[in-house]
């Protein structure tokens, strides 16, 4: 008998948004579909080194890995203004990215 364990989400403020984040398989498919390559790209440059990906890659991650319903790119750039707003960096933002 196969045990399924339900893997749980990190929550993240981002603004005035609440995120609830989980990347599993069907979010990973979504997320790669929607930017066109694999997630591993992100992080990784043409010769195998390091780089950071660019801010709206990391929206579009997060907006892939929420699983609260109804939240449009609109409203993640909305929040990701207030979120810089409120003395957050982007930095911050990549380092919650890297918490998934």
């Amino acid at each position: 008998m196969t045990t399924t364990v339900k893997k749980a989400t990190k929550t993240m403020q981002l603004g005035d948004l609440e995120l609830d984040l989980k990347l599993g398989g069907r979010e990973v498919f979504k997320i790669e579909r929607r930017l066109g390559k694999s997630m591993l790209s992100l992080f990784m440059d043409s010769q195998g080194g390091n780089k950071l990906p660019p801010v709206n890659e990391i929206l579009i991650v997060l907006q892939g890995a929420n699983q609260n319903h109804g939240v449009t790119d609109k409203r993640v750039l909305n929040a990701f203004e207030k979120y810089l707003d409120d003395g957050n960096t982007t930095m911050d933002l990549f380092n919650a990215l890297m918490e998934l």
